[in-house]
């Protein structure tokens, strides 16, 4: 459990982390739906018979549910469903990294039309951000990048935090228990707070990681030439 506390050194560490989260917040939700609902208590307790030790003495349908929620999320990176759906990271990659990284170069000035950057923003991320700053070697300063990339886990982490709580939310009031479900709902989006500070720290290590790019004759050179390509 520690070690998801640490920062992360590959994505698949980030990965793990939100998997672990998504857990937690799942037991969390889903034990409150339970306490407060006999049905569904009596439900989540039935005892699951698993020959291992110390899961053994835990094991029930409410540990087996959050286990299955914390795999599908897992299985399916519901952190990029949600943002694909919200458009959260391709914001992010054009507001934060491509066009900071094209004005710094001084390019596109005398233009707003930024359509050839947002329609190549996937190769663009690839040849122009990820060979400086990604995790496997990043030739800026390393920890820029793991803490750009610990920040984004925690962010993640709380994405899909709010997305169990909503839908934790949806079944209490499905099944008659309107305050159950406004209070889960609250509480979900009570998470947008720490959320908000974890997108801002990211915003911050970004224009870090940006301003080091390009705080190199060689790799400005470089980028220029591939930025080019597509205006």
């Amino acid at each position: 459990m520690i070690k998801h506390l640490r920062q992360p050194e590959t994505y698949s560490d980030i990965l793990a982390r939100i998997a672990v989260s998504t857990f937690l917040f799942a037991i969390m939700f889903l034990s409150w739906l339970g306490n407060t609902h006999s049905g569904i208590g009596q439900f989540f307790e039935i005892a699951i018979d698993v020959d291992y030790p110390i899961i053994s003495n835990v094991a029930n349908m409410k540990v087996a549910l959050c286990f299955a929620i914390a795999l599908l999320s897992r299985v399916f990176t519901l952190h990029n469903q949600i943002s694909n759906l919200f458009r959260i990271r391709k914001n992010f990659d054009l507001e934060k990294i491509l066009k900071p990284l094209v004005r710094g170069l001084g390019l596109n000035s005398s233009s707003n039309d930024w359509r050839p950057i947002e329609e190549n923003r996937h190769p663009l991320m690839i040849q122009i951000f990820y060979p400086y700053a990604g995790l496997r070697k990043p030739v800026i300063d390393e920890q820029l990048v793991r803490g750009a990339m610990d920040r984004w886990g925690w962010f993640w982490c709380l994405i899909e935090g709010m997305s169990v709580a909503f839908l934790t939310a949806l079944t209490a009031i499905l099944l008659g228990d309107l305050v159950t479900g406004l209070q889960i709902l609250i509480v979900g989006l009570l998470l947008a707070f720490p959320t908000m500070y974890f997108l801002n720290e990211v915003e911050g290590y970004a224009d870090k990681q940006v301003d080091a790019i390009l705080d190199d004759h060689v790799r400005e050179s470089e980028i220029r030439m591939q930025v080019r390509r597509f205006l």
